[in-house]
């Protein structure tokens, strides 16, 4: 991955198939001054998509069109609707984060769509009990 490139161009390049599935780029964003950070926000008629460049890693998250501000990371919300996330954080590379949005598109428009009243509350539960489990003092080694 080149970081001098912008996402959108990255996107466009290795990614048609977004564009066959009716998403279509309604906002995009590039700063070769914060080590290539990009974004690309993408909308179909039943789900926004949102491709993240941060210090070289690329997120996918998604959101409603009901809720277009409410932005969970794809592998929170598969997580939350009991799919397993396969993605690793050794895969930094676009084509892994669109992989795993591909591979589970259809749960993630349920997700996102009728079931978002459901998806939030289970996503606000994992979020505290992951916040519970970060808060639990650590086992201090004998040495």
């Amino acid at each position: 991955m080149d970081v001098r490139i912008p996402l959108k161009v990255e996107l466009t390049a290795k990614l048609p198939w977004l564009d066959e599935l009716g998403f279509r780029i309604v906002h995009h964003d590039y700063s070769w001054r914060s080590f290539g950070d990009s974004l690309v926000v993408l909308q179909s008629n039943s789900l926004r998509l949102r491709f993240v460049r941060e210090r070289g890693y690329v997120d996918a998250q998604v959101a409603s069109l009901a809720e277009p501000d409410f932005w969970p990371e794809v592998s929170f919300v598969l997580e939350a609707i009991g799919r397993t996330s396969r993605r690793t954080r050794d895969e930094p590379e676009l084509e892994a984060a669109a992989v795993e949005v591909r591979e589970n598109l259809g749960a993630l428009i349920q997700a996102m769509g009728p079931d978002l009243p459901q998806t939030k509350l289970e996503l606000e539960r994992r979020q505290r009990e992951r916040l519970r489990e970060a808060m639990q003092p650590k086992p201090r080694s004998n040495r």
